[in-house]
């Protein structure tokens, strides 16, 4: 089975590609799904206090925003934090794509992972390709500012903290450039994604 990874930036249009690649029936894992999870759990929230302080606990759950203002803002933190909580997320996205591997045996088959944060977890070690989807700042920041309470502030700390058009040449990875249209960001994918067929991939059948 083919693996291939969609990561970009907060803002850069990632969650839009990995619901339309979704929407055209592929099977998708979704990296922030499974990090919320892990955020309920009773050992990474004990991890948690003792790796950044019990103020990130509250009535025994993760502060969340407490959370993303500590590592956002403090590097060793963040490093701290990351190693931590790295070793699960892979473990999970790992047993995941054997799980829907075991279940799909179809030659040449293609399952997706939702990542903001593959090369960051490492991830990217375990995928056969990784999809990056690139967009400006500017257009960046406007888009996240407009879907939560995230600041321009906040918007470039995150920025900061997570691999750059730069880095993610040097790893190899396709670039999706989000400079236009949704439809012309679709119609990008779709292209792509002709081109993968073209090769003899083949779409999996999603878990119920």
């Amino acid at each position: 089975m083919k693996r291939i990874g969609i990561t970009g930036g907060i803002g850069s249009g990632k969650s839009l590609v990995c619901s339309h690649i979704r929407d055209r029936g592929y099977f998708v894992i979704d990296a922030d799904a499974l990090v919320a999870d892990l955020l309920e759990d009773t050992d990474i929230i004990k991890r948690i206090g003792e790796v950044l302080g019990d103020d990130c606990i509250k009535k025994n759950k993760v502060d969340k925003k407490k959370v993303s203002d500590i590592i956002f803002s403090d590097k060793d933190a963040y490093s701290r934090y990351m190693t931590m909580l790295s070793r699960f997320v892979v473990e999970e996205i790992e047993g995941l794509f054997k799980k829907h591997e075991a279940l799909n045996k179809i030659k040449d088959a293609i399952a997706f992972l939702d990542a903001p944060l593959i090369y960051e977890y490492g991830f990217d070690k375990n995928l056969d390709e990784v999809f990056y989807i690139n967009r400006n700042l500017k257009d960046r920041i406007a888009g996240a500012t407009s879907r939560d309470e995230s600041t321009p502030r906040d918007v470039k700390k995150r920025v900061n903290e997570q691999i750059s058009l730069e880095g993610a040449i040097k790893k190899g990875a396709t670039i999706i450039n989000n400079d236009g249209s949704v439809e012309e960001l679709i119609d990008k994918v779709d292209n792509i994604l002709s081109s993968i067929l073209e090769k003899g991939e083949t779409c999996t059948v999603k878990e119920r």
